[in-house]
């Protein structure tokens, strides 16, 4: 009995255990819900001060950068520098005056528009001003390493391009960034695709000036005007933005293929082309326009004498910035018999009184440099390593970007050029006038390069 009594109790003080632990456990389940409770209260609270906080001082921060920000209103009434032009009787363009090479084109194909689009800004028609998406897809896309991207839209180019220096800040970014929104509420997307593509910086050839916009562009890289541009060569002047230098078809053909070929495909991608327009724009071999200075090749002391006419009666300013249109009575055509009769006179005088010494003697180190002191200095660009083109194998087997070749020699050219070699066996002299491109002169036609033969002997 003691033993049962025992167990009896032992089993009844275990009972009575069991259920003060269960009891235990709900009040502890009770209160973690509670504390949680109050843990999510005091976080939100928290998050909505911090929250707050972040918008006041946002829009404190905005409010401080929106009173140095520039007026849009220039935008609205857009008159950008243009080249004035002189003309002939005939109405042949004999001479340029300007101080931006630019002809401002209302009707631009939209092919062209489209180029531009596909290799800058896909989503231009999307967004407000500012990509977010692509904003987010670039910063993803740098701290996984690779290829950099960059986010900058057409609009916020615009803004940089006319309202804003061009320094790398976090300021200036979000500067641009309210001028964007602001462009976006204030203009059409038609009328902001009209100011970038008749604004912005697109290179120059091997020598010549600069172009700005894509009518003067076309001109200077093809020596066409906009209108007969092909798809091909379109793809070409898209690539440009981004890194004029690096990607220029005078001076950088290899690249500027590989860029072009890059655009081609985003352009296929956008479906702002079909593939048999693509694969013909691929294989299509582009020309590239030799520099010409317009001003000394027609009538240039009849140009010259025109420049400061109407310098004189106008002033720079308008001559240089308002596109004006020049109309003179020069027969260009009579103009040419004359500098040929000209030339041919002083030809025969160099001829009578001898060989008055070569222009310049150079040394064998510099016999190679001299057709890159005549072109313009090649500064590559800064692109930071962006994705910009295809690799050099993809564009192996595609059509090739050339300078276009020089024009056929005519009798009484006066042409400026090295002496590469004098060979006495064949009794010619080889002579480089443009980069690879050689004239034979023989002596039979030299016996005149005497000895100097003083007029007044």
């Amino acid at each position: 009995m003691n033993d049962g009594a025992l167990a009896l109790f032992i089993v009844q003080s275990s009972q009575s255990e069991e259920k003060v632990t269960g009891f235990e456990s709900i009040r502890m389940s009770s209160n973690y819900k509670m504390m949680w409770r109050r843990f999510i209260r005091i976080a939100s609270i928290v998050s909505a001060i911090v929250i707050a906080v972040f918008l006041n001082v946002a829009f404190v921060v905005l409010l401080f950068l929106n009173k140095g920000l520039p007026s849009i209103d220039s935008l609205k009434n857009y008159e950008p520098k243009e080249v004035s032009q002189v003309f002939s009787a005939s109405g042949e363009v004999i001479g340029e005056f300007f101080e931006e090479k630019r002809f401002v084109n209302r009707d631009v194909p939209e092919f062209v528009k489209n180029a531009f689009i596909a290799a800058e800004d896909s989503n231009f028609y999307v967004h407000r001003g500012v990509d977010f998406l692509g904003v987010l897809r670039a910063v993803m896309k740098n701290a996984l390493g690779g290829h950099k991207q960059g986010a900058s839209t057409i609009t916020q180019q615009v803004a940089r391009g006319f309202l804003l220096t061009p320094e790398r800040t976090y300021k200036r970014k979000i500067k641009e960034m309210i001028l964007s929104w602001q462009i976006e509420n204030s203009l059409t997307k038609e009328e902001i695709l009209h100011l970038y593509l008749n604004h912005i910086y697109l290179g120059a050839s091997s020598s010549g000036p600069g172009a700005y916009g894509v009518d003067a562009a076309a001109r200077v890289h093809f020596g066409k005007p906009l209108r007969e541009i092909t798809i091909a060569e379109a793809a070409i002047l898209a690539g440009l933005p981004k890194a004029p230098n690096r990607y220029s078809p005078a001076k950088n053909p290899e690249r500027a293929k590989r860029r072009q070929l890059y655009v081609l495909k985003q352009m296929l991608k956008g479906g702002y082309i079909t593939s048999e327009e693509y694969e013909a724009a691929v294989k299509e071999e582009v020309l590239i326009e030799r520099p010409v200075d317009l001003n000394k090749t027609v009538a240039p002391y009849f140009v010259e004498t025109v420049r400061q006419y109407v310098m004189n009666k106008y002033g720079s300013d308008n001559v240089l910035h308002n596109g004006m249109k020049i109309y003179t009575t020069l027969d260009a055509d009579m103009n040419r018999y004359g500098q040929n009769a000209l030339r041919r006179g002083l030809s025969e005088l160099e001829k009578r009184q001898g060989f008055s010494g070569p222009i310049k003697k150079l040394k064998p180190e510099e016999v190679a440099d001299y057709f890159k002191i005549r072109s313009s200095e090649d500064k590559d660009d800064d692109v930071g390593g962006l994705e910009l083109e295809v690799s050099a194998s993809e564009a192996k087997n595609s059509g090739a970007i050339r300078m276009r070749p020089p024009r056929r020699l005519e009798v009484g050219d006066v042409l400026e050029g090295v002496v590469k070699s004098v060979s006495d066996e064949k009794k010619e002299a080889l002579v480089e006038y443009e980069p690879n491109f050689f004239a034979r002169l023989k002596l039979e036609d030299m016996l005149w390069a005497h000895d100097r033969v003083d007029p007044d002997d």
